[in-house]
């Protein structure tokens, strides 16, 4: 299970990536729906439940492997 500091970090490299972004497109609401849900992974994490962090973090993994084959780096 990743910790919840590296979880927020991800969702901080996340939003960063979406902000890159120029234009409002599929790729960009996938990156940044993902930097939501690695920060309740990190907040869930934080809580000390492991479960909703994985699940939340394999949503995270899931949504940036779709539009563009963005690396997840949560």
């Amino acid at each position: 299970m990743a910790s919840a500091d590296r979880l927020r970090l991800a969702a901080f490299e996340l939003k960063e990536a979406a902000d890159r972004r120029r234009y409002d497109n599929p790729e960009k609401q996938a990156i940044q729906q993902a930097a939501e849900l690695c920060e309740k992974a990190a907040d869930a994490a934080s809580t000390g439940d492991s479960t909703q962090a994985d699940s939340l973090k394999r949503q995270a993994d899931a949504l940036l492997r779709g539009p563009g084959n963005y690396e997840p780096p949560c």
